[in-house]
Order: C-alpha cells, then sequence, then structure tokens
C-alpha cells in the first residue's frame, strides 16, 4: 500500500457562464488574468481559463440551451 503523501492530487473546476464575454471582460476590469477566450472544437460556443490564488485552474465556458 503507498504511504500518503501532502501533494494535492489535479483538481479540475468547470464552470459556465451565461455571457462568457460579459464575464472575461468583468474579470480584467477587476484586475485578474483570464486567459484568451478558445474555441475549441468540442466548444465552439468558446471558454477561457483563469488561475485561483490557491493554484487551481479554472475552466469557464459559454453556456448553450443543453446545458445541465
Amino acid at each position: 500500500m503507498a504511504e500518503p503523501t501532502n501533494t494535492p492530487a489535479p483538481v479540475l473546476f468547470y464552470f459556465y457562464a451565461s455571457n462568457l464575454l460579459t464575464l472575461r471582460a468583468s474579470l480584467l476590469q477587476a484586475g485578474l488574468t483570464p486567459s484568451e477566450i478558445r474555441y475549441p472544437e468540442y466548444l465552439p460556443e468558446g471558454e477561457f481559463t483563469l488561475n485561483d490564488p490557491d493554484g487551481y485552474r479554472l475552466f469557464i465556458a459559454q453556456s448553450t440551451p443543453d446545458t445541465p
């Protein structure tokens, strides 16, 4: 059995926004540094990332009518 470590396991946080462009602009205005919006094949509506103060990377995507 492996010994436990104090190294945190990688965690991925994924959020959806009703207006991705406005949210990113608000984050920039607040002095934060979100990435540019990307439009990957799996998410043509767009997404960006933001690193939080604890070092986690947050993914924020545009919600659609199909978003749960």
